[in-house]
């Protein structure tokens, strides 16, 4: 038991999300080390760039993503927190902005539970759906940025699929 302990807590204490971002057709979300290797986002437009990012997800995630897209439709935001360890974990769009000379920039909050918390022992599936209404996407995209809620870069991604994750430290 002890050893299962300190596994959980040392899980808990690497929490990392290495996500990208992608507009357009075909999104690609990029692997990621430590506890949570499927950590994605993405600005999905159109029904195949949905459809190829439903395909890299977990089922149970893709299944959220449906379900909350389902009430909205795109164009919208996802972010999925990967693969947690416990219950406890928590990922937010805090909003979407348009900037001047096509960039979209998409501000994200996650958290894990605190090391201390009793959490259940299963594996959770935590993501985020944001609607983004299509007249406020610029005619020429031409970057998409996912930041922390201090302003610093996620990941950025441009329409051609060429995508630069960066780790995002564990949350406070």
């Amino acid at each position: 038991m002890r050893g299962r302990a300190a596994t959980t807590l040392a899980a808990l204490g690497l929490v990392a999300l290495a996500t990208a971002a992608c507009a357009g057709d075909a999104p690609r979300p990029a692997r990621a080390s430590g506890p949570f290797p499927d950590a994605a986002c993405a600005l999905l437009t159109d029904r195949a760039g949905l459809a190829a990012f439903l395909a890299r997800l977990p089922p149970p995630a893709a299944e959220a993503v449906r379900a909350q897209l389902a009430d909205s439709g795109l164009p919208a935001a996802v972010v999925f927190l990967g693969t947690a360890p416990t219950a406890g974990y928590r990922v937010e769009i805090r909003s979407v902005r348009v900037r001047p000379g096509g960039t979209v920039e998409i501000t994200v909050r996650h958290e894990a539970p605190p090391p201390d918390a009793l959490v259940a022992q299963a594996l959770t599936y935590p993501v985020a759906v944001r609607p983004v209404p299509a007249a406020w996407l610029p005619e020429g995209l031409r970057e998409v940025h996912f930041l922390t809620p201090s302003g610093r870069l996620l990941a950025r991604a441009r329409p051609d699929g060429t995508v630069r994750p960066r780790p995002l430290s564990p949350p406070p």
